[in-house]
Parts: C-alpha cells; structure tokens; sequence
C-alpha cells in the first residue's frame, strides 16, 4: 500500500497509510466494535507493516465503543508500532481511555488526544 492512495474499508473502521507514514485507523459512527474487528485491525497493521514500524493514529467516531473483551485484549497485547495517538471524543470513551491507560502494557508511547489535529502534531514530534 502506497501513502494516501488506498483505503482499506472494513465493517468498522477503514485503514490508510498518511502523507505523513502513519498508519490512520478510523472507526466509523455508531458502531459497537467487536474483539474480531480488534483482531483483524491488528492483522491488517501487521500486513501494512512487514517492513518497519510505523506510527499509529486511531480515531474514534462519536458514539463507536469497543467490547470488554476488544479492549482487554487491545491492553494486553503490544502493537509493534512506535507510537500510537488515539482520539476520543465523548465522555464514556474518555472513561474507556482511563481503564485502557491503568492496564496498558505496551512498549511505545500512547497518549489520548480530543482533535486529531492534536494527536498528528504529538505524532510527528515522536
């Protein structure tokens, strides 16, 4: 997948490579996220990444929430990635964030961020 000019469209998110090299997940609105959907995000970055590393930018829609098991396994398991900037932007993802953030075992940084614009700056300066 070459930068920006392809989109890989799932049930709940879609998948692109940035200008910037950032791997851009983003969860489509009103959607209940399932462990299968954390899996197969997780084999398509592996997929995207064979080469090197890269930075991760996720971003969650308004009203997108992920199963316990989704989020238990996203804690627990170490995406090989540099960093990842999560965006969230309502009040039960910021709860989610804090419970993730309490059982995170990553080797990377992971910080959360309410605009995306936010979230690319810290990305770039990683």
């Amino acid at each position: 997948m070459n930068r920006g000019d392809e989109i890989i469209e799932q049930r709940t998110f879609n998948v692109t490579i940035t200008a910037e090299g950032f791997v851009h997940f983003k969860f489509k609105p009103d959607m209940f996220v399932e462990l299968e959907d954390v899996l197969e995000s997780y084999e398509i970055y592996k997929s995207l990444t064979e080469i090197k590393k890269r930075k991760v930018l996720i971003e969650f829609s308004k009203f997108t929430s992920v199963s316990n098991e989704g989020l238990k396994f996203s804690a627990t398991s170490d995406l090989d990635s540099i960093a990842e900037a999560i965006v969230i932007n309502t009040l039960p993802q910021r709860i989610t964030a804090r419970f993730y953030t309490k059982v995170n075992t990553k080797n990377h940084p992971v910080q959360y961020f309410s605009s995306k614009n936010e979230a690319i700056n810290w990305l770039k300066n990683i």
